[in-house]
């Protein structure tokens, strides 16, 4: 049991909310920094993510690089057709490069 105080205390999250847990507060400095442990990014995850957007670079290089002329002009002759051309051509190719796939989002707006 921690005794009453006045001030500023931290506790847990109730249920994964921003709310507090009152039952759930931290009685010492190491306890929340332990707890806090759980939340930060593994050195292997943000390893990870840097070789996914090193990976990534490579091949947009690699597809530009070997694009033809004729079709890289006529995806910049406007936003639509820059559009098109990403969607259409270099994102399905560099994800299959990279060994995902591609979804579509419409956005409104």
């Amino acid at each position: 049991m921690i005794a009453p105080f006045v001030g500023i205390a931290f506790a847990k999250s109730k249920n994964g909310t921003v709310i507090p847990d009152l039952k759930e507060v931290f009685s010492s400095k190491n306890d929340l920094q332990e707890y806090l442990k759980e939340f930060t990014k593994s050195e292997n995850k943000v390893s990870e993510g840097v070789e996914l957007s090193r990976r990534f670079l490579s091949s947009f290089q690699n597809f530009i690089s070997n694009c033809e002329a004729q079709k890289l002009g006529r995806a910049f002759e406007s936003k639509p057709k820059r559009t098109s051309f990403y969607r259409d051509l270099a994102m399905p190719a560099i994800a299959k490069d990279l060994g995902l796939v591609v979804s579509h989002i419409e956005a409104k707006r």
